[in-house]
């Protein structure tokens, strides 16, 4: 995930088989949900990915 948006993008926790990912705008949120079939197989390479199954996504609610 390139800029701008990997700066729009955190993972907040990894827990069992789910990543949680922090968004901070709903727009941000909406490209992410587009990249998300690309982007879980990408990053189960990554060690501490390697048991997520799935990615939950959050929009912040902080404005910013």
């Amino acid at each position: 995930m390139g800029p701008p948006l990997c700066h729009e993008v955190e993972i907040t926790d990894i827990r069992g088989p789910n990543a949680y990912v922090l968004v901070h705008s709903a727009a941000a949120a909406t490209r992410v949900r587009f990249l998300l079939p690309d982007l879980l197989p990408q990053l189960k390479v990554l060690g501490s990915f390697s048991g997520v199954q799935n990615l939950k996504l959050r929009v912040s609610n902080t404005a910013g």
